[in-house]
C-alpha cells in the first residue's frame, strides 16, 4: 500500500510522502511478485522494517525468514486429518444468523464507531457471513472492520472468501480487500487510545492498487502500528486463506480452488503474546482516507465516514471460519519438539 512505485508511473504519492515523513531513516527494499501459479513481472518498493533479529532459535524459526513467497509442499499426498479439539466449538459454517452472537466485535468492545454498513449471517446471503464495510482501513494506525475470538497457544484458522466490488467482480475501490487477521488485544477505549500501539498480521484478498492488473492478495504486518504489506496477484473467484501460529512462527497461506495451500508470507513475531483476536477483517476507500484524513488516524477512527463524497466498493462472503490447533503427525511432532522442523515440514504437513 505505502510508498511503492509502478515501472514508471508514480502511484500512492500522497501515501508515499507521509510515510517518507514519518520513517525518513527507514531503509527500502525491492521485491518482486511471486506467486505459486505465476510470477508477476511488476517490481514494486516497500518500507523495510528492521532486519530480522539473529536467532539461534529453532530451524523453524531460522527457515521462517528465508522462507519464499509462493513455496509449497515438496511432497504430495492426503492432508493429515486434524481430529476435534478444544477450539473446534469457535468455528462457524455461518448457517445460523444466531452465532452471529458468538463473535466479538473490536469497534463495540472498545468503543469506537462501527465501519461496517452490512454485516450479518445466513441473512443477506444465506450460508455465509455477509460483510459490507464503510470507508475504512487496516494501515498503521488506521482501523477497519474486525470480528473475532480470542485465541490462546497454537492454531489453524481457516476461511474460504469471496471478495467482490457492489457491481463487478473484483472491487474498484483502492485497497478493498478482507480476509483473516491475527491481533494482539489492546485495553483502550476510544477516550483512552494512544497511538503506536497496535500488533496485528493479515492475509487478504480483494483489490490493492493500480501496479498489478486484477484481484490481489494483501498480506501485512504491523508492528507498534508501523506497517510493511505486500501485493500479488490472486484469483475473482471463491479461494481459500489460512493461517498458521506455531510459537512466534505465523505462516500465512492461500489456496486456489483445486491447488495446493500456497505460502504468501513467514512471519516470525516473538513479540505477540500468546492470547490473540483472531477473525475476519475487511475495509475498502483508502483514497478517500488519504484525502479526508492524511497523517490523522485518530480522528479517522472517531468518524463514521459516509457520504457521497466517499467510494467504498467491497461486499466480503464467508463460507465457514474454523478453528484448529495443529493437528500434526507424530513424526514432525518429533521435528519440532528437537528445534529441526522447517517451514518446508508444515506445509508438507499441510499438503
Amino acid at each position: 500500500m505505502a510508498g511503492r512505485m509502478h515501472t514508471g508511473i508514480a502511484v500512492g504519492l500522497t501515501k508515499w510522502k507521509r510515510v517518507i515523513r514519518r520513517r525518513v531513516l527507514a531503509p527500502i527494499a525491492l521485491i518482486t511478485c511471486v506467486i505459486g501459479f505465476s510470477s508477476c513481472s511488476t517490481s514494486s518498493t516497500r518500507i523495510a522494517t528492521p532486519a530480522a533479529r539473529a536467532s539461534t532459535s529453532s530451524a523453524l524459526v531460522q527457515s521462517c525468514h528465508q522462507a519464499e513467497p509462493g513455496e509449497q509442499a515438496s511432497t504430495t499426498g492426503p492432508a493429515t486429518p486434524i481430529p476435534a479439539d478444544d477450539l473446534s466449538p469457535l468455528s462457524d459454517e455461518f448457517d445460523q444468523a444466531g452465532t452471529l452472537g458468538q463473535w466479538q466485535d473490536l469497534a463495540t468492545e472498545e468503543g469506537f464507531p462501527n465501519k461496517a454498513a452490512h454485516l450479518d449471517i445466513n441473512t443477506t446471503s444465506p450460508g455465509q457471513l455477509y460483510i459490507e464495510p464503510y470507508t475504512s482501513t487496516w494501515f498503521d494506525d488506521y482501523r477497519g472492520v474486525f470480528l473475532y475470538k480470542e485465541i490462546t497457544g497454537d492454531y489453524v484458522v481457516s476461511t474460504r472468501v469471496r471478495a467482490t466490488g457492489k457491481g463487478s467482480a473484483t472491487p474498484t475501490s483502492t485497497f478493498s480487500l478482507s480476509g483473516l487477521m491475527s491481533r494482539a488485544p489492546r485495553n483502550i477505549t476510544m477516550s483512552s487510545w494512544t497511538p503506536h500501539g497496535e500488533n496485528w498480521l493479515f492475509i487478504a484478498t480483494g483489490y490493492g492498487d493500480g501496479r498489478i492488473d486484477g484481484p490481489q492478495f494483501e498480506t501485512k504486518t504491523t508492528s507498534n502500528s508501523a506497517s510493511t504489506l505486500w501485493l500479488t496477484p490472486s484469483q475473482a473467484d471463491w479461494l481459500n486463506l489460512r493461517i498458521v501460529r506455531i510459537g512466534e512462527v505465523f505462516l500465512l497461506l492461500y489456496q486456489f480452488t483445486g491447488g495446493r495451500w500456497t505460502l504468501s508470507r513467514c512471519f516470525d513475531r516473538p513479540d505477540l503474546p500468546q492470547m490473540l483476536q483472531v477473525g475476519v477483517h475487511a475495509y475498502t476507500d483508502w483514497n478517500t482516507i488519504t484525502t479526508r484524513y492524511p497523517d490523522n488516524p485518530e480522528e479517522f477512527n472517531r468518524t463514521m465516514l459516509t457520504g457521497p463524497d466517499t467510494h467504498p466498493d467491497m461486499i466480503v462472503r464467508d463460507e465457514y471460519v474454523r478453528f484448529q490447533r495443529p493437528g500434526f503427525q507424530r513424526a514432525f511432532k518429533d521435528k519440532l519438539a528437537a528445534g529441526v522442523a522447517t517451514v518446508e515440514d508444515v506445509l508438507n504437513e499441510l499438503n
